[in-house]
């Protein structure tokens, strides 16, 4: 006998459970309501969707009747007809009044996190649910009980529509229907229930609520560092330090909650699911805590009490000269101890790491992670999913910590450091901040300084700079948000022989460099690394270069090359000005702001006209620069700086497929190895 496929749905507060439970009095039927994954409103292509949902349904069971109640079926219903041509679906229907009241009632149930469903960008209080928005439409409204009544109307408009496409499948029902022998006979038999197997089962409709304030309810715990509103969660792997053991301890006398939790085979697992389930229950904030650092509990609502987004306390790694973080590029020391301040991290661990709700909430909307487990009744959302990313050396993986950091960054958030707080990290004995110096005695305040030297201000950004200068650089700003943008595809063009020449010919203290050709920045990044105290000015109109037509990869991020290079040297947006010119504009527009480069890297357009053009007005505008090039290998590049170096007397030297030019008086080499160095 053929099975049928029944599916109940309706806009929410509108009798499901009601129209589940008389489905499932019925012989020879199995049906469930509301179950996980949910389906999205907004329907994406490729993604699991009806299909994968209705076949793990009808593989759940033997029974001739299934039916599944959920209310997020309604963008779906054409693709579940052309699933099952025979399926039936029924539509509840109550009046708007009632499902506003029965809505509004329903979410102020959860007051420590009001929710509002349907508004495009909530209002705080206000947020989206972490997993339940999504199946709803969003609105440009400024109050749920709006949203709410935009939502039904368009709803039923919609749910019409399908009644009338197809009437043999969809039907929408009054809800006051289920609550007569008649109604429930005539929708059993609208379901393919034979006369003589039906079972009538009538219901209450659920009760009209009095309208409720669509205002957010009072919080539960008004004091803003009540212990309450933060859980402390501590992964481990076989056991927690004793040192540790007695400050959480201490917390939980407190008030705080504390969520010890092993068994898991991978730490980025846990740390998203226990991260999941804190936002589910409403938590404010979270509190890791590695189960092998020992720290003070006053030390907990130190970082708290600083009321930022991210915020950690730092502590050295195990029997390594580090810190276990990766400091901003250019940090010349930090002060730790008592005369320890709060500064500014690249990416921070995880061993006492406060994170407050709106970072996740940020994270899983604007890079729109996915809900995953949902059907194993485990919900988890991966936050700290280890990621690899491009590198100037190649590529870097980030472990689930830097890689949490590294989505936060790019929906705008920075990460800070109390290095006031002192941390202890427990191995054969305990770590302190000292251990990542030199091995000494423990100081009240203690100064660790850092190889790469400090970044001192942009050299033409001061309040004495000449007014061409301000206006020059007041003529290329950066956007106020990093762009989002993919990653772009990978292309090793900055080879070793051509950062070896950079290496050797621009110093440390050079003031200004003008990049001629940046592309998506890779050099770019490696030019104001090397030069920590320069302001780099990268000219590029940012459309690419013929050669790349034969990359269909690459030409795919043609479109959006500017925004890619934003991003991806978005770290260095204080010292790097993007000049969207050509070439020659853009070295004309550097030499009219009177600005005078140490160095010019000329990577543009790889023609001979292009090259020649270019290292022509470069060495007009700019003889006392050096100049810097690549892709020696071209013909068209060779030819044209071998011609102007012969045309104007000027030595150039090569370094496997880097170049430079040395200005009048300059001759410094750049390698004595025979082999590895050419002169024309």
């Amino acid at each position: 006998m053929a099975r049928q496929l029944i599916l109940g749905l309706g806009a929410g507060q509108c009798g499901l459970e009601l129209f589940s439970d008389i489905l499932g009095r019925q012989p020879y039927t199995r049906v469930n309501c509301q179950q996980p994954p949910l389906l999205p409103w907004n329907r994406v292509e490729g993604v699991p969707g009806i299909r994968d949902r209705l076949t793990r349904l009808l593989a759940t069971t033997r029974e001739r009747f299934v039916g599944d109640v959920a209310s997020f079926y309604l963008p779906y219903v054409e693709q579940a007809v052309a699933f099952d041509p025979t399926i039936r679906m029924v539509c509840l229907k109550r009046p708007a009044d009632e499902v506003v009241a029965g809505f509004l009632a329903a979410l102020n149930q959860a007051p420590r996190t009001p929710v509002d469903h349907w508004a495009e960008h909530p209002q705080p209080p206000f947020e989206h649910h972490l997993l339940w928005s999504k199946t709803f439409p969003k609105y440009d409204v400024v109050d749920r009980e709006s949203g709410i009544r935009r939502y039904w109307a368009e709803y039923y408009a919609i749910a019409d529509e399908w009644s009338r496409r197809f009437p043999e499948q969809f039907r929408v029902v009054d809800t006051e229907r289920l609550t007569t022998a008649d109604g429930v006979l005539d929708v059993l038999s609208f379901c393919g229930f034979p006369w003589s197997d039906q079972v009538v089962v009538t219901g209450k409709n659920p009760a009209v609520r009095v309208h409720p304030d669509p205002g957010p309810p009072p919080h539960p715990y008004p004091n803003p560092l009540d212990p309450r509103r933060c859980v402390v969660l501590v992964p481990f792997s076989s056991f927690i330090q004793s040192d540790c053991e007695q400050a959480l301890k201490e917390l939980e006398r407190r008030g705080y909650q504390v969520r010890r939790v092993g068994g898991f085979s991978q730490i980025d697992q846990a740390r998203n699911l226990l991260a999941t389930d804190a936002l589910l229950e409403g938590f404010e904030e979270t509190l890791w805590i590695d189960s092998d650092i020992a720290f003070h509990p006053d030390d907990v609502e130190k970082l708290r009490q600083h009321h930022l987004p991210i915020v950690c306390g730092i502590y050295p790694q195990k029997g390594k000269h580090s810190l276990a973080c990766h400091m901003m590029p250019g940090t010349p020391s930090t002060v730790f101890g008592k005369d320890g301040n709060v500064v500014e991290l690249l990416y921070a661990a995880t061993g006492f790491l406060l994170i407050r709700r709106e970072v996740y909430l940020s994270v899983q909307r604007e890079l729109d992670l996915p809900t995953t487990n949902e059907q194993f009744g485990k919900p988890m959302i991966p936050f700290f999913l280890p990621m690899i990313r491009p590198h100037d050396e190649g590529s870097w993986y980030l472990a689930e910590d830097y890689a949490f950091c590294h989505r936060a960054r790019d929906c705008g958030f920075k990460i800070y450091a109390d290095t006031s707080i002192r941390l202890w990290h427990i191995g054969t004995y305990r770590y302190g901040w000292e251990d990542a110096g030199l091995d000494r005695p423990r100081f009240a305040s203690f100064t660790l300084n850092f190889k790469d030297g400090g970044v001192g201000d942009p050299p033409v950004a001061t309040a004495d700079a000449k007014p061409a200068v301000l206006e020059f650089l007041a003529r290329h700003p950066w956007p106020s948000e990093k762009p989002k943008v993919p990653p772009p595809p990978i292309r090793n063009w900055l080879f070793p022989s051509t950062q070896a020449v950079f290496e050797e010919t621009i110093p440390q203290d050079a003031r200004v460099i003008v990049e001629v050709g940046s592309f998506t920045g890779r050099s770019t990044r490696f030019l104001a690394d090397h030069a920590p105290t320069a302001l780099v000015i990268a000219i590029d109109h940012w459309r690419g270069s013929p050669e790349m037509a034969n990359d269909p990869e690459v030409v795919a991020f043609l479109p959006r090359l500017y925004e890619t290079f934003l991003a991806e040297c978005w770290l260095f947006r204080d010292r790097v000005v993007p000049v969207r010119r050509s070439s020659l504009e853009g070295l004309r527009e550097v030499a009219d702001a009177g600005l005078r480069p140490d160095v010019i890297f000329i990577d543009a357009d790889h023609s001979y006209e292009a090259v020649r053009a270019d290292l022509a007005c470069a060495l007009d505008l700019f003889p006392q620069a050096r100049i810097i090039g690549d892709d020696w290998n071209w013909g068209s590049v060779r030819q044209a700086v071998q011609e102007a170096c012969r045309a104007r007397r000027l030595q150039c030297e090569v370094h496997g497929v880097g170049w430079r030019i040395l200005p009048v008086g300059g001759a410094e080499a750049i390698d004595k190895t025979p082999k590895d160095t050419g002169h024309l």
